[in-house]
């Protein structure tokens, strides 16, 4: 069975937003990590497994957020480079949101034409979301859900539920459609959704987390436009 006939009898479907539907990679602008004099893999590690707090709390100012993991790779990077990396770093997302691929938009309106809703669930602070009442993609999703707003990320459980509560629905009723990072996967199918791994716009991986990613979900697929019903 195709994962298109697998998800075409659910209510809704669930997507990640980084690396699912949108990448920041690709932005105009200078990455953080060259900004602030620090590898990629530092800032990586940064973004993806060692600074949780930033993405379940509201009250974090922009600066605040680049500062605490620019000084947890290095406490001596200066205070300009921070600031100067703190607004490329809205800057980048924004545009990054503005502009989404065409193939993403072309899927969530597919969806919908059939009937099916689209919710979004997202790890994500406030500067990674600035741009987002400006971005075509607000438009395109029943409910939204940003980590730093309800106060628990990915793969907590409490923020899938919180989305299936909104929409109304059991688990069994949707699918969650993301790159896997930050164990989305495991924490989607442990709620009960069916749960596939979109390999399109995902990070570098190695062949071990790819192949991890592929046994944790239910389908995997290349593009997003297998989606289509």
């Amino acid at each position: 069975m195709s994962v298109a006939a697998a998800i075409n009898g659910k209510q809704a479907i669930f997507f990640d937003l980084l690396h699912t539907l949108v990448s920041a990679d690709a932005a105009p602008g200078k990455p953080t990590h060259e900004i602030l004099g620090v590898t990629k893999p530092e800032w990586r590690e940064q973004t993806f497994a060692a600074s949780h707090s930033r993405l379940t709390r509201s009250d974090l100012e922009p600066y605040e957020i680049t500062r605490s993991m620019a000084q947890a790779i290095n406490p001596q990077i200066p205070e300009t480079l921070i600031q100067e990396a703190t607004a490329q770093r809205a800057a980048r997302f924004e545009e990054t949101l503005k502009n989404p691929p065409e193939t993403t938009l072309r899927v969530l309106e597919s969806l919908r034409a059939h009937g099916i809703a689209t919710a979004l669930i997202t790890n994500a602070d406030v500067i990674e979301t600035i741009g987002w009442p400006r971005s075509p993609l607000s438009d395109l999703f029943d409910c939204t859900v940003f980590s730093w707003q309800v106060g628990y990320a990915k793969p907590n459980s409490r923020i899938y539920e919180h989305c299936l509560n909104e929409m109304q629905l059991d688990p069994t009723e949707a699918a969650f459609v993301g790159d896997g990072g930050s164990d989305e996967l495991s924490g989607a199918r442990a709620v009960g959704l069916t749960v596939v791994f979109a390999k399109g716009l995902m990070p570098e991986l190695t062949a071990s987390e790819i192949s991890k990613r592929e046994r944790t979900a239910h389908h995997a697929i290349d593009s997003l436009a297998e989606l289509i019903p």
